[in-house]
């Protein structure tokens, strides 16, 4: 039996290790990168388009989608799970000579031709051999030798992925740079493009404050008539005052969604609205509850809640 000295065994386990480690380190690094590239494209969409939220999940799905092939398809193309010891002793000897040092350059030339041959000239059945087993055997020991002094770090040091690695983290450092320093509204775009199905308020030029029911998310008595007031502000772009309001409403108890006009003033009709850019309606709470938010200009707040409880009775 001639089998592989346990330095050229050794040496092949380390190069086909680190290899794998590195298309791995690769791959997260590009899929990173796409994924962060991809989520400040959504902040700039999202700011400048009013977005449904079905468009909030295709565009945020995209990019998560997208990110996740990059990293897989570099992953499968650098992996070569099915690779022998004759492919890695290949790849071993195709490394560049000229990135090594001058003793490591010199061990690679020596060990050019000679390494896959020791895999390849082993065997498990001497008789069968038309050549001599002690050539193999020679050959086995002078490859040995030399695999012993060999440093599988530099062959494969990590610069050669270095520019993935340091472009996705110079991409991380803007992305977090404009985060902090661009105060709550960033912080709010950063959370819709990553969270498309979080329940947050869109960033807008056009200002929405519910001023009724306060707080806006409570508890009512079932059956109860709510009014629901809102002051909305002038848009700060043009300084135009907003003079259509929505209210959209999710019902329990229903399919789907109602948007209903609401009136300017406030919640009473006959008097004069409380200040300017305030607008109200009144709404009917069935047993179910609802989820309401409003929209105004580019403006549109995050759902609030009203749960009902059964109102006290005599039961004797």
């Amino acid at each position: 039996m001639i089998q592989l000295e346990p330095a050229v065994r050794q040496r092949l386990d380390e190069f086909r290790r680190r290899s794998s480690r590195l298309v791995l380190l690769r791959s997260l690094a590009a899929g990173l990168l796409v994924f962060l590239i991809g989520v400040m494209l959504v902040w700039l969409i999202d700011y400048r388009v009013l977005l449904s939220d079905a468009s909030r999940w295709v565009f945020s799905g995209m990019v998560y989608a997208t990110a996740l092939a990059t990293a897989a398809l570099l992953a499968l193309r650098g992996l070569d799970l099915r690779a022998g010891d004759a492919d890695v002793a290949s790849r071993l000897e195709e490394g560049e000579p000229n990135r090594l040092k001058a003793d490591q350059a010199e061990l690679h030339g020596r060990l050019q031709g000679n390494l896959r041959a020791a895999v390849e000239l082993t065997t498990d059945d001497e008789a069968a051999l038309h050549d001599s087993p002690l050539f193999r055997r020679l050959l086995q020991r002078r490859v040995g030798s030399l695999a012993e002094q060999l440093r599988v770090s530099e062959l494969l040091p990590l610069r050669l992925i270095a520019r993935w690695v340091l472009a996705a983290a110079a991409v991380l450092l803007v992305m977090v740079a404009i985060v902090s320093l661009g105060g709550p509204a960033m912080r709010q775009l950063a959370a819709r493009a990553l969270f498309p199905g979080a329940n947050i308020a869109r960033v807008s030029r056009v200002q929405v404050e519910i001023v009724q029911p306060a707080p806006p998310s409570q508890t009512i008595a079932a059956g109860d008539t709510v009014a629901i007031v809102v002051a909305v502000s002038d848009d700060s772009l043009t300084g135009q005052p907003i003079d259509d309001v929505t209210l959209e409403i999710d019902e329990a108890e229903a399919k789907s969604t109602r948007r209903l006009a609401m009136l300017a003033g406030g919640a009473d009709a006959a008097a004069p609205a409380q200040r300017s850019g305030q607008f109200s309606l009144m709404v009917p709470v069935s047993d179910g509850g609802l989820r309401y938010r409003v929209l105004a200009g580019d403006a549109i707040t995050q759902w609030h809640t009203l749960t009902t409880q059964p109102r006290p009775h005599v039961v004797a």
